[in-house]
């Protein structure tokens, strides 16, 4: 067995109504004040109001920054620090999609040290100490609650600053926050887990027997229930385990780092302001039918796993893993996720530039299991059009 070494959060809490009582958390570890970072729409939706009466009982002062946007431009986090220092606050709580998560792991970095945030994109480049720090999704997908990565937009490119720092203290998985989300918000954060799972398991770069399990365990419960979860608005079982399923994704990707198929949804954000998990969703299928030939054997494992009825076919594994990428397709369409670039406003005269982006992503093309050049990119994205 090859050396490792794993990155855990410290206090993942699964709690149905946690949201409640968090105010107390925060008091039994001696923090009187805190910064909400949040979007408008999880404040319109009340989630934040049931966060500050929870404050409040437990007499933790608060602001609220509720700014954040999709794809969240490096402004933003110095705006949430000038707040932040302006009141005085001692801890930063991050509730909401993985924007808003990402936005509040830099914000507690920076209001702790004055760093240069082109100083610390990358990998380990984060020397400094945060502030404390909660994470709370709202949705059942980006994981950003136990990673130690934080995605930021610059112009036209992402930028993520890579460092076990920016874990937080605790996160909590509370499902009654996921019980409203729409349909679609559900189909692609639930697809954007699936991506994590999936390429944590093939990564070429630190796949390990943890991160291995990890990810099989998550793409069973994602699968099992992203259906379900998307078409019966009263089946929570199914939310509660996408809850969950994308956090265990989460724990996988942390320790065994995604590649192409993050690679190619990268510039669809970036440029286009497709949202992450639809991203990862339009370009997953095709990426997988690229690296068949080579990531054959773990496809395999992953592909009984989720289906055990796969162990009694007498098909070959390329036959099998062939089916299972099928299968996933299927999947796509169930949940409503749209199959091609061109559903989504790419056109052909696009692809030249998506290309010219994504071909800089080497960070992430190391890690695919199969290379990649420039002419597979274009095709890649030219065969998903």
């Amino acid at each position: 067995m090859k050396n490792f070494e794993v990155f855990f959060i410290k206090n993942l809490i699964n709690e149905k109504g946690g949201l409640g009582r968090v105010g107390e958390l925060l008091k039994e570890k001696g923090i009187s004040s805190t910064l909400i970072v949040t979007d408008n729409g999880i404040v319109k939706a009340g989630i934040v109001e049931r966060l500050t009466d929870s404050l409040r009982n437990s007499e933790i002062r608060y602001s609220i920054f509720a700014d954040v946007i999709p794809d969240p431009p490096e402004s933003l986090v110095f705006k949430g620090k000038e707040i932040f220092k302006e009141n005085n606050l001692e801890s930063v709580i991050g509730i909401g999609g993985g924007s808003s998560m990402d936005t509040a792991k830099v914000i507690s970095l920076i209001s702790k040290t004055n760093v240069n945030l082109d100083e610390i994109y990358g990998i380990n480049f984060t020397k400094g100490e945060r502030v404390p720090l909660i994470l709370i999704p709202t949705t059942t997908g980006t994981g950003s609650e136990v990673t130690p990565f934080a995605v930021l937009t610059k112009g036209e490119s992402k930028c993520t600053v890579i460092s076990p720092v920016i874990i937080p203290d605790i996160a909590l998985l509370d499902s009654e926050l996921t019980y409203n989300l729409p349909p679609s918000i559900i189909a692609a954060t639930g697809m954007d887990a699936m991506v994590h799972a999936i390429e944590a398991f093939t990564t070429r770069n630190k796949k390990n027997i943890i991160s291995d399990t990890l990810a099989k365990e998550a793409l069973k419960l994602l699968v099992n229930n992203i259906k379900n979860a998307v078409i019966n608005s009263d089946d929570y079982d199914a939310k509660s385990n996408m809850l969950v399923g994308a956090s265990v994704a989460g724990l996988a990707f942390s320790n065994a780092p995604v590649a192409a198929i993050h690679a190619f949804a990268y510039p669809l954000g970036g440029i286009f302001h497709i949202p992450h998990g639809l991203s990862n969703a339009l370009m997953m299928i095709e990426v997988m039918k690229f690296n068949m030939d080579v990531a054959v054997d773990d496809y395999f494992e992953l592909a009984t796993a989720v289906y055990p009825d796969f162990h009694k076919s007498e098909k070959s594994k390329y036959e099998i893993v062939k089916e299972f990428i099928e299968k996933l397709a299927i999947l796509k369409d169930e949940i409503g996720i749209p199959n091609r670039l061109s559903d989504v406003g790419i056109k052909e005269g696009d692809l030249k530039k998506l290309t010219d982006e994504v071909v800089k992503l080497t960070r992430l093309f190391n890690n695919n299991p199969k290379d990649i050049d420039y002419d597979n990119a274009f095709k890649i994205y030219k065969n998903t059009l």
